[in-house]
């Protein structure tokens, strides 16, 4: 907690410094503070918008968070990085539109596109079944 407290304060006097970040998050993550970790991983990306790891943080966090457009934005950009899965991005991008409510379309797609990159993607073809 207190080092926590000290980074925090860091943090305010030099917001540009990606390591204090990076060490929040570890701490958050421990914590299972999903609103924290958020904020760190804003923070994060405006120092270094193409960081594949904390997009993929702050996207998971979204999605517990039930903050469905912010998981959606954090996939999207996760796309454009060509991640090493991109099956599973697809996945949980038609995950998210789901969620959303008005993205059936876009749940579908990006469901087919999951299936596209992975054929036998069993979670792919169930959540498919299920946006039928």
């Amino acid at each position: 907690d207190q080092e926590r407290e000290v980074l925090v304060t860091r943090a305010r006097i030099d917001p540009h410094e990606p390591e204090i970040f990076r060490r929040l998050i570890e701490i958050d993550q421990t914590r299972a503070d999903d609103e924290a970790i958020r904020n760190s991983c804003l923070a994060l990306l405006h120092i270094h918008p193409n960081s594949q790891s904390v997009l993929e943080t702050l996207a998971t966090c979204a999605e517990h968070l039930e903050s469905h457009q912010e998981a959606i934005d954090a996939l999207e950009s996760l796309l454009a990085l060509d991640p090493l899965d991109p099956a599973e991005v697809h996945y949980r991008l038609a995950n998210a539109y789901r969620n959303q409510q008005q993205g059936g379309e876009m749940a579908k797609r990006h469901c087919l596109m999951a299936l596209e990159e992975s054929p036998r993607y069993e979670k792919a073809l169930r959540l498919l079944l299920e946006l039928q």
